[in-house]
């Protein structure tokens, strides 16, 4: 590149962020009638970013029906599907063009006498930071789109007066593409003899959850007693691949394939699944509006542990008293309201657990392994290596949580609430990292 210094200098902020104009457009239809109601809407979204090629676009629509089939039994269904398109921005990274607009000297244009992009490889002593203008221009041929439905189907019923049956079937399926392309960093001090690539990513999740629950509720005297009881069952899986190529002999995104490259041309494939099945239990009660009393219990089994340690039993309680309810407080005008609560709890977590953390796992391919079992083989054989050590021990880690406190309301217009809180973890699951010789 061949370019003359910027005696003005410069403004690499201003040339990378501009104002940006948001579009939002929905319709929606909704009615209904005294056994079925709807609502249908579609939207489309789109944002431009402030910084140069930066953008989202989403397509939307939503339908939402019930219809009582008796008196007793409903039947509905949620449904939203989305499709996206965002390349996205890494924010976090020191090789952006944010980070890059700090750091580029202003003496350096924006392009060249030829109209080739300006830089650090224009001449001595101009550091080794990268055009921020360049790098956003270089994303052109970025691509990221989704394809999500997220809903369920339910179903209800009441029977026996005072109880209600309730299943539901939902969960999220998402499926993206994503294509990345590198091209020559020409005008850069550093890195700009490197081969243009292509790298494409396609994958596929799915969560499906099942949960059914009886509820019961019922006010006798000077009694109210709301329980429920229920199962849930939850399977997350997701495949994806990824292949790359080196090379291009275009950078027109219309011939960006990976067949058109010429060297290192690679691809590898993963996948993942875990499953989560609960059962639980709640129990309200209270007396005259003074007394409360709630009690949940709750039953975990995760696949991210071992079958000796893969249950855990989870209880909390919690009680609390209403003080301006009892007798000696009636001729307490300016305390209009007054409860003393207090809660102790168990909950279990499988956070920053692998999903294949309890098995062991083994991996190959030419690349990487070669050994013939039998030994008698004169030819290069694929073997087999260990890529995971399983840890069936692992179990759920207890966030054990309890406070203490009270609620007021004085003079009718001054609202107070005093809380002690604490929280203490029982073993805090974090992945330790192995020598070597392991």
């Amino acid at each position: 590149i061949i370019q003359k210094v910027n005696k003005q200098g410069t403004n690499w902020f201003q040339e990378v962020f501009s104002p940006a104009l948001i579009t939002n457009h929905n319709l929606t239809a909704s009615g209904g009638t005294d056994r079925s109601k709807y609502l249908f809407s579609v939207g489309y979204f789109d944002q431009q970013g402030t910084l140069l090629n930066t953008y989202l676009k989403r397509y939307s629509a939503r339908i939402n029906t019930e219809y009582k089939v008796t008196k007793n039994i409903r039947i509905g269904e949620n449904a939203y599907v989305f499709y996206r398109q965002n390349p996205g921005f890494g924010n976090q990274s020191q090789g952006n063009a944010i980070s890059q607009a700090y750091r580029m000297m202003p003496i350096i244009p924006v392009y060249d006498i030829a109209g080739n992009l300006g830089g650090t490889f224009g001449g001595p002593g101009l550091g080794n930071a990268s055009s921020p203008v360049a790098i956003q221009k270089r994303s052109d041929n970025d691509r990221n789109n989704a394809w999500n439905v997220i809903g369920n189907l339910y179903a209800e019923v009441d029977f026996l007066k005072r109880f209600t049956a309730r299943t539901s079937f939902g969960g999220t399926i998402d499926n993206r593409y994503i294509i990345d392309f590198t091209y020559n960093n020409y005008n850069n001090s550093e890195g700009n003899t490197n081969l243009n690539s292509l790298t494409e990513n396609a994958l596929y999740n799915s969560s499906t959850m099942w949960t059914n629950t009886v509820n019961y509720g019922n006010v006798f005297g000077k009694h109210d007693v709301k329980a429920t009881v229920g199962s849930e069952a939850i399977r997350n899986y997701g495949r994806s691949l990824t292949g790359r190529s080196d090379q291009l002999f275009s950078t027109d995104f219309d011939y960006l394939s990976l067949t058109n490259g010429t060297t290192n041309v690679t691809a590898n494939s993963t996948a993942y699944i875990n499953t989560l099945f609960s059962l639980f239990g709640r129990l309200d009660y209270t007396y005259n509006d003074k007394y409360l009393l709630a009690v949940t219990v709750r039953r975990d089994g995760s696949s991210r542990f071992g079958s000796e340690k893969r249950y855990g039993v989870f209880p909390s309680v919690s009680l609390g008293w209403r003080v301006t309810s009892e007798k000696f407080m009636e001729n307490v005008n300016w305390l209009n309201d007054l409860k003393v609560r207090g809660s102790y709890g168990v909950l279990g977590s499988e956070i920053n657990v692998n999903p294949a953390n309890a098995f062991s796992l083994y991996g190959g391919s030419f690349s990487t392994s070669y050994y013939d079992i039998a030994g008698t083989s004169n030819t290069v054989q694929q073997g087999f290596y260990q890529t995971r050590l399983g840890n069936p021990l692992t179990s759920w880690e207890e966030n054990i949580i309890s406070n203490v406190g009270f609620d007021a309301t004085l003079f009718n217009r001054l609202n107070v609430s005093v809380e002690y809180y604490k929280k203490s973890i029982n073993g805090l699951l974090f992945s330790q990292p192995l020598p070597f010789t392991a």
